[in-house]
C-alpha cells in the first residue's frame, strides 16, 4: 500500500486525502486536520508527499491556513529524502531548484496543462460570484473591462458575454484582437485604455503586472468596482485605488474557496497520472 503524507494546504488538500483515502491508500497528516500527526513522522513514513497551491508565498512558510504552528520549509527539507516524491502546486523556481539539487523528484500541480486549465473553470465562477455578491447592480448591460488575454481573461469573457454583459477586452497580440471580436466581445489595446476607463462598471484584472497605476485610477468613475485576480501583489496600485474612494479587491485561491472539492478532484487525477 503506498502512503501519502499531506503537509498544508487548504480545504482543496482536505477533499484531497479523503479521495486518497477512499481508494486505498495510507493517508497521514500535518497542518491539515484537527488530528495531526508529528511532522518527522509524516515525512519519514511516506512515500509521497503532497502539500498545497500555492506551495508558499514568501518561499519560507509552507501555505497551511489549518495549521495551529507556522510550517518551515527548511523543516521539511530536514526529513525529505531521495526515495520521496513532493507534490505542490505553484511552486517558486527557488524551491524547484532546491528540490533538483537535492536530487529528490516534485511535481508541480499547475504545470500540468488539464489542470491549469480546468482550475480556470472554479476561477472564473469564483471571480464572477464575488461581483455579484459585492454589487448592486446585475453584470446584465453592465460595461466590463478584462485586463489580459490568458486562460482565465478567455474563459471569464465568454461567461460575462453570456450573463448579457458589455465586454471589452485588453489585450497585447494583434491576433488576440480578433479572437476576442470572434468570440462576440470587444477588443482594445493598451494603448486605448485611457480614453475609455471612465466607462466601466467593473475592471477584472488577469495581468501578473503592475497595469492599473495611478494615472488609469484617477480616470476611473467612483463607482467602479475591481477586482484582481493576478498573483501577489496583483496588477492595480491599490494604495492609488483607495485615494481615489475606489474598491479594488485581490481575489486570490479561488478554486479553493469555490469548488474544492473539484480542483481536489483535478489534483487526484493528476496525482495519479503521474506515479503510475
Amino acid at each position: 500500500m503506498k502512503k501519502i503524507g499531506m503537509i498544508g494546504g487548504d480545504l482543496r488538500n482536505r477533499y484531497l486525502a479523503e479521495m486518497l483515502t477512499e481508494e486505498g491508500y495510507e493517508v497521514s497528516t500535518y497542518g491539515l486536520t484537527d488530528e495531526e500527526n508529528e511532522l518527522s513522522d509524516v515525512v519519514k513514513r511516506s512515500d509521497y508527499i503532497i502539500s498545497g497551491i500555492p506551495f508558499s508565498q514568501d518561499n519560507r512558510m509552507i501555505q497551511a491556513p489549518f495549521s495551529k504552528n507556522e510550517i518551515s520549509i527548511e523543516e521539511v527539507f530536514s526529513f525529505l529524502s531521495k526515495e520521496k516524491t513532493f507534490f505542490a502546486g505553484s511552486m517558486k523556481p527557488e524551491i524547484k531548484e532546491r528540490f533538483k539539487d537535492s536530487e529528490i523528484r516534485y511535481y508541480d500541480f499547475l504545470e500540468d496543462e488539464r489542470t491549469t486549465i480546468m482550475n480556470v473553470i472554479p476561477t472564473v465562477e469564483g471571480a464572477i460570484e464575488f461581483a455579484i455578491r459585492n454589487t448592486d447592480f446585475t453584470l446584465f448591460d453592465s460595461d466590463i473591462l478584462i485586463l489580459g488575454y490568458g486562460r482565465i481573461g478567455k474563459y471569464l469573457g465568454r461567461v460575462l458575454k453570456a450573463l448579457g454583459a458589455k465586454v471589452r477586452v485588453a489585450v497585447r497580440k494583434e491576433s488576440d484582437l480578433s479572437w476576442v471580436s470572434l468570440e462576440g466581445n470587444q477588443a482594445l489595446s493598451y494603448e486605448q485604455l485611457n480614453a475609455v476607463l471612465n466607462q466601466f462598471d467593473v475592471i477584472f484584472n488577469t495581468v501578473p503586472a503592475l497595469v492599473l497605476k495611478e494615472e488609469q485610477i484617477r480616470l476611473l468613475k467612483k463607482s467602479c468596482f475591481i477586482i484582481d485576480l493576478a498573483s501577489k501583489p496583483g496588477g492595480v496600485d491599490f494604495e492609488s485605488a483607495k485615494k481615489y474612494g475606489i474598491e479594488a479587491n485581490l481575489v486570490l485561491g479561488l478554486p479553493g474557496k469555490t469548488a474544492p472539492k473539484s480542483a481536489a478532484k483535478y489534483m487526484f487525477e493528476f496525482f495519479e497520472k503521474c506515479i503510475k
